[in-house]
């Protein structure tokens, strides 16, 4: 049994080497939208740190349970998209990010510095974080 043990840590510890940390964030406010249009602000996704991270090639969405991402670009955004098409996540890129949390929050539009749109089953969660 301790040898079973001793594998199965190994190997999540081993593959959680190498794993660098893209992107996190906490999320500020949450609304789901089901398919009869109902709108909730409490979610069990609203809970949930956003964290991406990277083996050097790939990205995963670490906190959804490790989703391939795919990354784009366009000006000052940064989009990561769920290979498996249960959402994405947008964000400012680096430089941006920093003026955004260097000017007072009064300032930032809404103070968050991120979105995360996830589906499920028939349902939109938006989740807005910093």
């Amino acid at each position: 049994m301790k040898t079973v043990l001793f594998f199965v840590l190994s190997f999540f510890t081993a593959s959680s080497l190498g794993q660098e940390l893209v992107l996190t964030g906490t999320p500020s406010k949450a609304i789901e939208i089901d398919q009869f249009g109902d709108r909730r602000t409490e979610t069990e996704f609203s809970r949930i740190d956003l964290r991406i991270t990277s083996d050097g090639e790939n990205f995963y969405w670490a906190s959804r349970g490790n989703i391939p991402l795919v990354m784009t670009t366009s000006g000052i955004w940064v989009t990561y998209i769920a290979t498996d098409g249960s959402g994405f996540i947008r964000t400012v890129n680096g430089t941006a990010r920093e003026r955004f949390i260097a000017q007072s929050p009064e300032n930032v539009v809404g103070r968050f510095t991120y979105v995360e749109h996830i589906s499920h089953d028939l349902s939109s969660i938006i989740i807005y974080g910093h």
